[in-house]
């Protein structure tokens, strides 16, 4: 997951989010702070839930300020903490709506799900494109800079 806190007085802040790269201990915090499972948070954050976003953005703070209390989490408007979903997380998604069962479901119910995955198909299409985008800034830095030994 791609992560962009750009506060209205404040510095702008990006991070990677893995979630399979949390450690344990750090996983049960965010459980206890959350209110809910591990499964049920990441659930949380790909469906925009508030709370799961701010105890996010306590997470991530607290991997450069390790005693970054809970409580200190500044409060934020929901557009100036973002999350965007990686090509593998929007496919993965993709994959779990084409499985749901339609059986017994309303024309209503079925064309919603048809709509979320027209837009989960452009969710995809703009990971690819900023993927590929930072893929050949990565090779154009390497390139400029073959021995990593820019100041």
């Amino acid at each position: 997951m791609f992560v962009q806190f750009k506060p209205e007085n404040g510095d702008p802040q990006q991070w990677d989010f893995k979630p399979e790269a949390v450690w344990e201990d750090d996983a049960e915090l965010i459980e206890q702070h959350y209110g809910d499972n591990w499964d049920n948070f990441i659930d949380g954050l790909k469906s925009g839930r508030a709370r799961a976003r701010r105890v996010l953005l306590w997470h991530l703070t607290r991997q450069t300020h390790p005693k970054f209390a809970f409580v200190d989490t500044p409060r934020f408007r929901m557009g100036e903490f973002t999350v965007e979903f990686s090509s593998a997380e929007l496919r993965e998604l993709a994959d779990k709506l084409d499985r749901t069962d339609r059986a017994g479901m309303t024309d209503e119910a079925i064309a919603e799900i048809d709509a979320i995955g027209r837009r989960l198909q452009i969710e995809l299409t703009d990971a690819l494109l900023r993927e590929h985008a930072t893929a050949e800034q990565a090779e154009a830095a390497a390139e400029a800079d073959p021995a990593g030994k820019a100041d």
